[in-house]
């Protein structure tokens, strides 16, 4: 696939290096959205089923409490892990989330890390 230079300059971003080849592809050839810009430019978008795994970390300061959402499904079951942290699982029995109450008391709020790891070949 032939790529424009601005695109593959666009593409070099940070938060887009995660894009795969093949969702480009698929995108191109399966777009649910199309839009025409003025200088001529195509953007086109489309759902990638694969892309939907991202974890979403929420502070409510107001409540001091933290939420850790590892999937975007629906919670069918909680569970008190203890009196300040709830586990919410979905049907399969699957963790999505986790919610921790007092956070700024249980953690370090201050700082955030992120690692993404591959795997590794046995």
């Amino acid at each position: 696939m032939k790529y424009s230079s601005y695109f593959l300059h666009r593409r070099q971003k940070s938060d887009r290096l995660w894009i795969t080849e093949e969702w480009i592809k698929f995108v191109f050839e399966n777009p649910e959205h199309q839009e025409i810009q003025e200088d001529g430019r195509i953007r086109r978008w489309a759902a990638i089923a694969e892309a939907n795994k991202k974890m979403k970390i929420t502070y409510f300061q107001d409540t001091d409490t933290l939420f850790v959402e590892f999937a975007d499904r629906e919670s069918e079951e909680t569970r008190d892990l203890d009196e300040n942290t709830l586990a919410e699982y979905d049907k399969d029995g699957n963790l999505i989330a986790i919610t921790l109450e007092h956070a700024s008391a249980r953690t370090d709020l201050k700082s955030f890390t992120y690692s993404n790891l591959d795997a590794i070949a046995a």
